[in-house]
Order: structure tokens, then C-alpha cells, then sequence
């Protein structure tokens, strides 16, 4: 046989075969070698309750906060987690730059809340979390607190009353806003403080956090 012609037979079964992969391709989609890298370990699992469980809401009445330029170095998501567990909570822990602290916040009991509300379009889904704390009174230190908030990033700490668990909401990119309202009230019964109102965005509707709180400034120097 001519050589040409078995140059041509070839090339028309490469595109024979070419044609019938995408025809394939197209019913039942092509393989996804990102998905399958940064998909998770694990499947799904049974979700379970018992009896006899506390489940009460809220917080407890100090809040943690902790201000992104002061942070030195971020606990980091589980790259490769296995479980549900460390899907959710963060690895390492929070280190400050020389003499920077996470600070506490007293909270009103019953007024620090979250909220995490699904957001975006189909196959680019997050998380969009808000929620609220009140300080009561009107004090120069609480008044100077809400000045510094209102244009600063952080981190923000809250621990479930029933676990101790501590969830975190902010991280270096995915920053933690506020929106400070002062109220002074107009009678004697009337609420007077401040309410501070935050939000940030995130692949998770919290991070669990177990690392230590650094609460008291990092030595100067490091």
C-alpha cells in the first residue's frame, strides 16, 4: 500500500477517535483533575442527636478580638483534612507582632450573636457571616473603642457557652469589619451603650479555633 495512503488512513481514524471522545465528553462530562485535588478525604456522615444535650444559644459575655496588622502569623486551614473535624478547625495559632495582643471585650449577656448566610452563584458558593455585640456605656474608653474599630480589620473570637468550644470568624484576607452605632437613649430605662455590628465572608460558617489566646503582649523584639 502507498505510504501516503496509510498516513491519510491514520490521521482519519485519529479524528475518528478525536470526534468520539468529545461526543463522550459531552454526555458525561470531563474528568476534573482540580476537583478531584482539592476535594476532601472523606464523604459524608451520619448527623446524629441524643437526649439530654445542652444546646443553649449565644455566647459567652467576653468577646476576643484580635487586629490583622498587629498579627504576626495566622493558624492556617487544614490543607488535607480527613475528618469533619479538621475540616473546620484551624491548625497553629495566633502570634502577635512585639508588644500586640488580642484584646477582650465584655458583652451585655444575651446581645453577642452570629448569623451565617449561604451566598453566591451555583458551583462559587461561601458564606457570608454577620452579627452583633453590645458595650454598654458611654465612657471615653468606649467611644475611643468604636473610633479605632470603624476602619480596622480583625479577628473575632466568641466560645460557646456549652462546649467552651471557640469559634473564629476573620482571617489575613477574609478580614472581620465593624459598624459601630452609638446610643445614649432617652430615659432612664433606655439601653445606653454601644452596638457593634460585624461581618466578614468565608468558605466556612465558622473556624473552630484550639490554640492558645494570646492575651498578653508578645515580648519587643520578638
Amino acid at each position: 500500500m502507498n505510504p501516503s495512503k496509510i498516513l491519510r488512513s491514520g490521521f482519519r481514524l485519529l479524528c475518528l477517535v478525536m470526534l468520539a471522545y468529545s461526543a463522550f465528553s459531552l454526555f458525561a462530562g470531563s474528568p476534573d483533575p482540580v476537583g478531584v485535588t482539592t476535594a476532601m478525604a472523606f464523604g459524608f456522615a451520619d448527623l446524629t442527636w441524643g437526649d439530654g444535650i445542652e444546646n443553649m444559644g449565644g455566647f459567652t459575655s467576653v468577646a476576643y478580638l484580635g487586629f490583622i496588622p498587629e498579627i504576626e502569623t495566622f493558624p492556617t486551614r487544614n490543607a488535607a483534612p480527613t475528618t469533619h473535624t479538621e475540616a473546620i478547625t484551624l491548625t497553629g495559632a495566633f502570634v502577635m507582632k512585639p508588644e500586640k495582643k488580642f484584646i477582650e471585650v465584655y458583652v451585655t449577656p444575651g446581645t453577642f450573636d452570629a448569623s451565617a448566610e449561604n451566598q453566591g452563584e451555583t458551583d462559587a458558593k461561601s458564606f457570608h457571616i454577620k452579627g452583633e455585640l453590645f458595650y454598654p456605656g458611654t465612657q471615653a474608653d468606649c467611644l475611643a473603642f468604636c473610633r479605632m474599630i470603624n476602619n480596622n480589620r480583625a479577628v473575632l473570637i466568641g466560645t460557646n457557652p456549652n462546649t467552651g468550644e471557640r469559634y473564629c470568624w476573620g482571617e489575613q484576607h477574609l478580614p472581620v469589619t465593624f459598624k459601630p452605632k452609638v446610643t445614649w437613649g432617652k430615659g432612664p430605662a433606655d439601653r445606653r451603650g454601644a452596638t457593634i455590628e460585624w461581618e466578614c465572608d468565608s468558605f466556612s460558617p465558622a473556624w473552630i479555633y484550639s490554640g492558645a489566646l494570646p492575651l498578653s503582649p508578645a515580648p519587643a523584639g520578638g
